[in-house]
């Protein structure tokens, strides 16, 4: 591993030709400040992921990226680095000593030029402050991309990760580090460490030990917010686009909540996997391995893994008109049809975002959970009707339909699916789950 000042030294040979005393040496004392805060580190870690070399980078979410000269040092053949809030004009460095922290003076360093001044003076840098869905490149003008815990604060995660799939090369890499809201303090807000969580705090209390999960919260009104997106959601997008070379969920420790879930407080979310209330921070390395837009395959004649009926028995509001409930792993879990009243709803496959917003009987299955609207937007949990999920095979079997269409007792349906299927209706509880 190099030293600071062997860095310092091969980062300075990257510097235009023609540059003043004074810019040159403004540019000194910014590289010195730029290591002494740790972002040597930050390089590293995205070279042990994507092994930087020969490659055109391309960061989105970058910020003041102040290291970009850094990876130039590793040999990359060039740096983009794309950000929507953070001005070029900024003067200021984050301390990573204290990245845990919430910014405040103390955690910010005061740089001799602006970021815009400083970019400008190497060659292969190049910073843009936009949002990456309107930035134009041609399709394959990368070959790795990556994102710093940034994955948690964008308006649209699956159009954002299918753009960097255009922007690739097959073959190329993307590298995302994601800080997961539904940890202990993945609100983005004070108490970011269990020392800090003051009681007598109002604004603390709201948010600490899940709070923030029993009513989401964001954590700046005015910048980045937070996208409230589920561990496993994002990695069945990613799973969709590329092919995954490996990744990894980090539990938060002890001093972040990583001790606080009782076994009461687990029985106050049902609907969310344990893993997922522990887990801080998520890391996933994939590649591009083909051309293709990111869509749900029909798998509709492909053999199902199970014949069953789940008879909804639980269900908490999400957001908006949606509703959300968790279901068993049997099988082919996406082959599954909603039914309300036993007619069937719809679109299945929805965006979450058409669920909350629309609503209208639109329903969507991810991981073992189902997210789903009432087709008036009622509440399911105050509107009486019988929700249950049913094997698609069996619903298009021409000897049910005559049931399903007809006002046969409820207690008759059940009767006849139970002799029907291969295995028993399964009534679910939280306690099940």
């Amino acid at each position: 591993m190099m030293t600071h000042n062997e860095l310092f030294t091969a980062a300075k040979s990257f510097l235009k030709p023609g540059l003043s005393k004074d810019r040159i040496s403004q540019v000194e004392d910014a590289l010195s400040i730029v290591l002494d805060t740790g972002y040597q580190s930050v390089v590293d870690d995205v070279n042990n992921a994507v092994n930087v070399k020969g490659k055109r980078l391309l960061e989105v979410g970058s910020g003041a990226c102040w290291y970009a000269p850094l990876f130039l040092v590793k040999d990359a053949a060039s740096y983009t680095g794309v950000d929507l809030f953070t001005s070029l004009e900024t003067r200021e460095i984050l301390d990573r000593h204290f990245a845990l922290e919430l910014r405040t003076p103390q955690t910010l360093r005061q740089m001799p030029l602006s970021f815009s001044e400083y970019i400008q003076c190497f060659s292969n840098i190049e910073a843009i402050q936009d949002d990456i869905l309107s930035v134009h490149y041609q399709s394959s003008s990368f070959d790795a991309a990556f994102l710093l815990t940034v994955s948690e604060h964008l308006v649209d995660v699956k159009a954002t990760l299918q753009k960097l799939h255009d922007l690739l090369v097959v073959g190329g890499k993307l590298y995302l580090t994601h800080g997961n809201y539904y940890c202990w303090n993945g609100h983005h807000l004070a108490p970011r460490n269990v020392g800090a969580f003051n009681p007598n705090k109002s604004e603390m209390r709201e948010v600490a030990d899940w709070g923030h999960v029993k009513k989401f919260v964001k954590n700046n009104v005015d910048g980045p917010h937070v996208n409230f997106i589920r561990l496993h959601e994002l990695m069945k997008i990613i799973k969709d686009l590329y092919q995954i070379d490996w990744w990894k969920f980090y539990e938060s420790p002890d001093e972040r909540g990583g001790t606080r879930l009782t076994e009461n407080l687990r029985a106050e979310f049902p609907e969310y996997y344990r893993e997922e209330l522990l887990t801080e921070m998520a890391y996933c390395t994939c590649t591009k391995v083909t051309e293709k837009n990111l869509s749900h395959p029909d798998s509709t004649n492909e053999p199902f893994g199970h014949k069953t009926a789940i008879i909804i028995n639980w269900y908490n509001h999400e957001s908006g008109f949606c509703y959300i409930t968790g279901i068993p792993s049997l099988g082919k879990l996406s082959e599954l049809v909603l039914l309300e009243e036993f007619q069937e709803i719809g679109p299945a496959e929805s965006l979450h975002e058409d669920i909350r917003k629309i609503g209208k009987g639109r329903y969507s299955i991810w991981g073992n959970y189902l997210y789903f609207s009432a087709s008036d937007n009622s509440d399911p949990r105050e509107n009486g009707r019988t929700y249950l999920l049913l094997d698609r095979r069996i619903l298009h079997e021409s000897a049910l339909h005559p049931i399903f269409h007809t006002s046969v007792p409820q207690l008759t349906i059940f009767r006849w699916l139970g002799n029907f299927l291969s295995k028993i209706s399964m009534k679910l509880s939280p306690k099940n789950q």
